[in-house]
């Protein structure tokens, strides 16, 4: 009698077990497969997808992992489609203006030529020139903060000439920044912004400071003049509404936008940077860019575009 009682025990205990093991072979896939599901609520780029277990739940983890994949695919699609739409608004931006610009320059060249004065022209040609040359950037959206620097100083030389030297530029620009990159066709906006909404009309007063500065791994480029200022009205239209109508681009020659170049900064680097302006009626006006600290390389350009269509 014990030992029938002994081996049903025995019995019961083996049954239990493999009870246990059976029972265990097949939570534990589905709480693996739980966690994959978990990274995916919480977002995560590339969750690691459990597959394994039994057939049941082997077959659930590749089909969750393909819907993963297929929505990866539908996100980077957007993502490339909204990059294209904001590259054509850039293009469409840039052929208002460009044509404007370089009609008052080549204008300005032509009347110094009927004057006599041919070392001003050379002077605007070759200057005209090297804005061209960076403006192209043998395609590049990501150049050197140096390349960036220059385009600016072409410009102001160009627009120095134009003025007749109504009004004083410096670039004070710490050396340490200049070989980082940035989004190129950003300071020239700015610098636009600060002679038709700042100092054009002063009597030879006028001031517009270029400062370039890093700090705990971001750099500041801030356009400063000593213009008529805006009012907040005024700065809120600049950065919330594209510049493209007739009376803002032609005649204004606010380029490619103050809104565009913001937004082309958080597309490239994230929503934490990107364009302020602070202004104060009679006070003047300072534009401060904020960009990460990444030195340059070319690249550069290339991992951008991967890391916008991951973001």
């Amino acid at each position: 009698m014990t030992n029938g009682f002994t081996l049903i025990c025995i019995t019961l205990l083996g049954i239990l077990f493999i009870n246990q093991q059976l029972s265990r072979g097949i939570t534990s896939p589905l709480i693996r497969l739980d966690n994959s599901i978990g990274e995916i609520e919480n977002e995560t780029l590339n969750p690691d997808i459990y597959i394994g277990g039994p057939k049941e739940v082997e077959h659930l983890g590749k089909t969750l992992q393909s819907y993963v994949q297929t929505i990866r695919e539908l996100m980077d699609e957007v993502v490339e489609e909204q990059e294209l739409k904001r590259q054509s608004e850039l293009d469409a931006l840039q052929s208002q203006i460009n044509p404007h610009f370089l009609y008052n320059t080549l204008d300005s060249v032509m009347w110094m030529i009927e004057d006599q004065q041919n070392d001003g022209a050379v002077y605007m040609i070759k200057e005209l020139a090297k804005l061209l040359r960076i403006s192209i950037s043998k395609g590049r959206t990501i150049i050197p903060i140096r390349d960036e620097i220059l385009h600016a100083k072409s410009y102001m030389n160009i627009q120095n000439v134009r003025y007749k030297n109504q009004f004083d530029y410096r670039f004070e620009i710490d050396d340490d920044l200049l070989e980082c990159s940035t989004v190129k066709l950003i300071i020239q906006p700015l610098l636009e912004n600060a002679i038709y909404h700042g100092v054009q009309g002063m009597e030879d007063d006028g001031e517009i400071i270029v400062r370039g500065t890093t700090s705990d791994g971001m750099i500041f480029l801030d356009v400063i003049d000593n213009g008529y200022g805006m009012t907040q009205e005024q700065v809120n239209h600049l950065l919330d509404e594209d510049i493209e109508e007739e009376n803002s681009t032609s005649k204004k020659g606010n380029g490619v936008g103050l809104r565009n170049v913001d937004s082309r900064i958080k597309m490239r680097f994230g929503q934490q940077f990107g364009l302020k302006i602070h202004s104060e009626r009679g006070e003047g006006t300072r534009m401060r860019i904020c960009i990460p600290y990444i030195p340059y390389e070319k690249e550069k350009d290339e991992f951008f575009k991967k890391s916008t269509k991951k973001s």
